[in-house]
């Protein structure tokens, strides 16, 4: 094969110029969610352990999808969706009932999830559920979209006023 066949092969076989960008773009996006893109952490403690939370925030942003974008009017209309449609999302949090998936294993309370009036004065900040203490003066808080975020109680107030 000659040089010339071979250099026509390789551009054969390359993208268009605008399609290669879209393709770096999304490795490099890829590589930065497969490698992290935050320094170490020294240990496990540092973590927060926000399996719960993140599995209640998602299994009530479906919820809201479901409903039309409504928030659960009580806990028990959500608790039933939940045994219904979370299975595999409370298996993944580690629970074995629904009961426990709403309890914080920081804490070791009960989460404050947000239903009905309550919800529709907080849904402007996107908050759906928090921690009701936390620990060492840091709350876990689940967003509508389906995120959690630890906050500072200084944080947490200016969002969730008393």
């Amino acid at each position: 094969m000659r040089e010339t066949d071979l250099e026509e092969d390789i551009e054969n076989m390359m993208l268009p110029p605008h399609e290669r960008r879209c393709f770096y773009a999304l490795l490099y996006f890829l590589l930065t969610i497969a490698t992290g893109c935050g320094g170490e952490v020294a240990n496990d403690d540092a973590v927060p352990d926000d399996s719960r939370i993140k599995q209640l925030t998602t299994l009530y942003a479906v919820s809201m999808n479901s409903q039309g974008g409504r928030p659960p009017a009580d806990e028990a209309e959500f608790k039933e969706f939940v045994t219904k449609s979370g299975e595999e999302l409370i298996k993944s949090a580690g629970v074995n009932a629904v009961d426990e998936l709403f309890v914080s294993p920081r804490d070791n309370e009960p989460y404050v999830v947000l239903y009905g009036n309550e919800a529709a004065r907080l849904i402007n900040q996107g908050i759906v559920m928090h921690e009701r203490t936390g620990v060492g003066g840091r709350r876990l808080v689940g967003y509508r979209g389906g995120f959690v975020n630890e906050l500072d109680d200084a944080e947490f107030r200016k969002l969730v006023p008393p």
